[in-house]
């Protein structure tokens, strides 16, 4: 089984999708909080419609999803399992980049025995928005 991890609702759709029939997608900074500048970007005006939103793609693109009840920001645990494991690299997003961090240190703890690892590159993040 295929366990992609997102840092945030839309991350392993949009970073990931060529993988992510099949797999369980795991969001770890899936927590309620209040509508941000992003999120008013993209028309969401509460916080319950982008996790109807999320689970509506995930479901029509084949995916089974799990989502952790963390802050951005916040202190998180992780609790992944797999036989393919799919991480983000973690590029300028400060949850992004604790996360994969985090993620490295249980790596090197021998924490995911058996799993094959594979790091994905964070879009949009990836793309300087100056372009």
């Amino acid at each position: 089984m295929n366990t992609i991890v997102s840092p945030h609702l839309d991350d392993a759709v949009l970073s990931c999708f060529g993988v992510i029939k099949d797999s369980l997608v795991v969001t770890i900074f899936a927590g309620y909080h209040d509508i941000n500048e992003w999120d008013r970007k993209c028309g969401i005006t509460d916080n319950k419609a982008r996790h109807r939103e999320d689970i509506r793609v995930l479901s029509g693109l084949g995916a089974n999803y799990r989502h952790d009840d963390y802050q951005e920001g916040g202190s998180f645990f992780l609790e992944i399992k797999g036989d393919n494991i799919y991480f983000p690299m973690g590029i300028k997003h400060s949850d992004h980049i604790r996360l994969r961090e985090k993620f490295v240190q249980l790596l090197k703890q021998g924490k995911f025995p058996g799993s094959n690892v594979y790091f994905y590159e964070d879009f949009p993040y990836l793309v300087d928005s100056k372009e």
